[in-house]
């Protein structure tokens, strides 16, 4: 029963008073929670968003890679062959850490004289300089050997000429192709797949990084010379 000396209206104004604190306290609360959840949704989100686009930029980075690799593979003028992490040419199949294969530089050009068995020094005709550490290739006479050493047209190279190169044979002048090259290395180290343009450097450009695999180059046949081919 309602004391005489509180009046009914009072009272009615007390409960929705209290009602009303009520009410609001449960919205507070509820729209703290739904906050709190969409807040927890949405970094949720955002971390899986960024999440994806890392997996989605190191696919793009690793098809980008591959593409180079085909394309100058497919450019080469000789055979890939597998390398050590120090570049030195492996007698094997794979996996390893590094692939190598000669890529042409600069235009074709010819012997300009004649060159004895024995010696280390050929002269090439007028073209571009050619650079210390890139390779020869005389194709005719199954000719090849790194250039140690540049004076003008005339290069030296690490090995000795194994047969006479002549211009006049049985009478016939002859156009001698040569063709100088540059060895070109890949290797992953590090977590780093790394392009050595030239053998004679040890500069590399930094290609990739974040490489889980040390050894990830194979090859359907061995490339080195003299070795057998896988079946």
């Amino acid at each position: 029963m309602i004391p005489p000396s509180i009046p009914f209206s009072a009272v009615r104004r007390r409960r929705l008073s209290a009602t009303s604190l009520l009410e609001v306290m449960v919205t507070v609360a509820s729209a703290l929670i739904i906050g709190g959840v969409a807040l927890l949704i949405h970094v949720q989100s955002l971390s899986l968003f960024q999440g994806n686009s890392g997996i989605n930029a190191n696919h793009d980075l690793a098809r980008g890679v591959v593409d180079r690799l085909e394309k100058e593979i497919q450019s080469a003028i000789s055979i890939p062959a597998l390398v050590a992490a120090d570049r030195n040419v492996l007698d094997t199949t794979g996996p390893a850490p590094g692939v190598a294969f000669l890529q042409q530089n600069g235009p074709v050009r010819q012997v300009a004289a004649n060159a004895l068995a024995g010696s280390l020094t050929v002269q090439l005709n007028q073209g571009p300089t050619a650079a210390i550490g890139q390779r020869l290739l005389i194709p005719a006479y199954d000719i090849e050997g790194d250039i140690v050493s540049v004076s003008g047209n005339t290069v030296t190279l690490a090995t000795a000429i194994p047969t006479d190169v002549k211009l006049v044979q049985d009478g016939v002048t002859r156009n001698i192709v040569a063709i100088i090259t540059d060895l070109i290395t890949y290797v992953v180290q590090n977590g780093e797949l790394r392009l050595y343009p030239n053998a004679s450097t040890n500069t590399y450009a930094l290609i990739a990084t974040g490489l889980t695999e040390p050894t990830p180059f194979t090859l359907p046949y061995n490339a080195v010379p003299g070795a057998t081919p896988s079946p």
